[in-house]
């Protein structure tokens, strides 16, 4: 298990935890992921018919790269109002 990972990776696995090398192959496997999504959209926008379909997007399918929103805090509005004055 840890031969493959390292070798996906591609860095010697005596330096590295199975954990580590885990952490290291999936966030190799989202970035490819991530490059193929944007390659899609960037060859498949030119070819599309503007007023029969919408702009592709990548952010479809790469859920995990969504920012979070979140609601500021009393504390941050404060913050945000006194430092725009």
């Amino acid at each position: 298990m840890i031969a493959p990972l390292a070798g996906e990776v591609g860095v010697h696995p005596g330096e590295f935890s199975l954990r580590q090398l885990f952490q290291m192959a999936e966030g190799k496997r989202r970035q490819e992921w991530y490059r193929a999504a944007v390659l899609a959209c960037t060859i498949s926008n030119p070819w599309r018919d503007p007023a029969h379909s919408l702009k592709m997007e990548h952010f479809p399918y790469c859920q995990e790269h969504k920012a979070k929103v979140r609601m500021a805090t009393s504390a941050e509005i404060a913050a945000f109002a006194k430092a725009w004055k």
